[in-house]
């Protein structure tokens, strides 16, 4: 294994070579990952050379506290460690993000981090050279051993510095993210965002461990919830709330953000109790405030969870309590046509079509007027559908349907996809094209 790395590198081994390469292979334990990082070193100095200062620090190691005998696992660390001690400050603040980066992290990711180091493609190349590091599509990887060697051996100073960056640099980049994907570009971002939701969980990890402030925290998992949302990955985005809201101050707007965050995870897994509950938290926190907007998203979506229940009257009390808190605060074109679903989703379920009709399609024409407002022209598409679907009007019910498949598809909103063709499937059935159905 070390003959073909050293033969990919252009490195050629010569007799006098030949025993100190033995004696390396010796010194790295058998481990593939020794091996690779011990090749990448002796590109540039000759075996003897690097089999000396491979056995100094291996011995200064050993005299560390908790590490007294050598052992398979010591033969990684000193591999990394010697790659390490020939790297630029700026590479080695490289190999500190990515080793909080479990699934790494694409490059549009790194480079929102502030650095005065130069750009991260130009401070990769060596670590990549090296084997520190490997290139993962558009992004960069490190592998655990590596990932955890670093991370041990990060000042504490540093490190609570490097967290607070990369937490922030993980939010605007979920922010914006989100944004590009509900404006129509979905199928372009969410496997970038999907790497990014997998090291939500280690960076709230890292942020509580280094005293990271509230507020940075909150905005890292209430970014990323949504996602969370739209992935149904529920559990992991009520985890990472619930992490944060056990340390920030219990009757604080950062606490009723968490909570009202968690409702609608919550909701979107049908888990209608604990949102309730959840909710209910959330809006004992704003009427304290007195956070009117905030006000009006609770009670709308608890309107949305007692009108699931059943419970239409107080469904109905909820939505008009959220309109009239939106209009108090001042509402956009997307608050208002939000409200105006919501009661059309009433008015649907007590079987009043007509009213049902006319709320949606205002709602519509609100969504429309912004550029934000595409999940709620794939949600009144898809409600009218099921709206003609139950009037018996297929051919209405088939062409609303069509229009919430196109849009879910290209704002990459797959159970959005997934109910417009469902509806698609419903009118197959009905009109006996069951071959399309199918």
């Amino acid at each position: 294994m070390m003959l073909r790395l050293l033969e990919r590198q252009s490195v050629s081994v010569t007799g006098t070579d030949e025993d100190a390469l033995r004696k390396i292979l010796d010194a790295a334990d058998g481990l593939p990952l020794a091996i690779v990082i011990s090749a990448a070193w002796l590109a540039d100095m000759p075996p003897q050379s690097f089999l000396r200062s491979w056995t100094r620090s291996r011995s200064a190691m050993q005299e560390l506290p908790g590490v007294p005998s050598p052992d398979r696992f010591s033969s990684v660390h000193v591999s990394v460690g010697l790659s390490i001690q020939s790297l630029e400050e700026a590479q080695v603040d490289l190999l500190r993000v990515l080793s909080l980066l479990p699934a790494g992290a694409a490059m549009e990711t790194l480079d929102l981090i502030p650095t005065d180091s130069g750009p991260v493609a130009v401070r990769s190349a060596e670590l990549v050279r090296r084997s520190l590091v490997e290139r993962d599509g558009t992004g960069l990887r490190m592998l655990a051993p590596i990932r955890e060697f670093v991370l041990v051996q990060m000042p504490a100073t540093r490190k609570a510095e490097i967290t607070a960056a990369v937490i922030r640099a993980h939010t605007d980049f979920l922010r914006e993210a989100l944004v590009q994907a509900y404006a129509g570009h979905g199928a372009d971002v969410w496997s970038t965002v999907d790497r990014a939701l997998r090291n939500v969980a280690p960076l709230v990890d890292q942020g509580l461990e280094t005293h990271c402030p509230g507020p940075a925290m909150v905005d890292l998992v209430v970014s990323a919830s949504l996602a969370f949302r739209a992935t149904g990955r529920i559990n992991d985005g009520v985890a990472s709330l619930d992490k944060v809201s056990s340390v920030v101050i219990d009757d604080g707007s950062l606490f009723g953000i968490l909570m009202e965050e968690k409702g609608h995870l919550q909701r979107a897994a049908a888990r209608l109790d604990e949102a309730l509950e959840s909710y209910g938290l959330a809006l004992e926190t704003w009427d304290a405030l007195g956070a009117r907007s905030r006000q009006a998203v609770c009670y709308l979506r608890l309107g949305d969870v007692l009108r699931v229940l059943g419970q239409y009257p107080d469904a109905e009390d909820a939505y008009r309590l959220g309109a009239e808190a939106h209009e108090l605060a001042g509402c956009t074109p997307l608050e208002r046509g939000d409200a105006i679903e919501c009661m059309g989703d009433l008015a649907r379920m007590r079987g009043a079509w007509d009213v049902a009709e006319r709320l949606y399609v205002r709602a519509q024409e609100l969504f429309a007027s912004v550029g934000n407002g595409l999940v709620g022209m794939t949600n009144t598409s898809h409600s009218l559908g099921e709206t003609w679907l139950a009037c018996d009007q297929h051919e209405r019910a088939e062409i609303e349907y069509e229009d919430a498949l196109r849009i879910s598809r290209d704002i990459g909103d797959a159970q959005g996809e997934a109910n417009a063709t469902l509806g698609l499937a419903k009118v197959s059935a009905l009109e006996g094209r069951y071959v399309e159905a199918g």
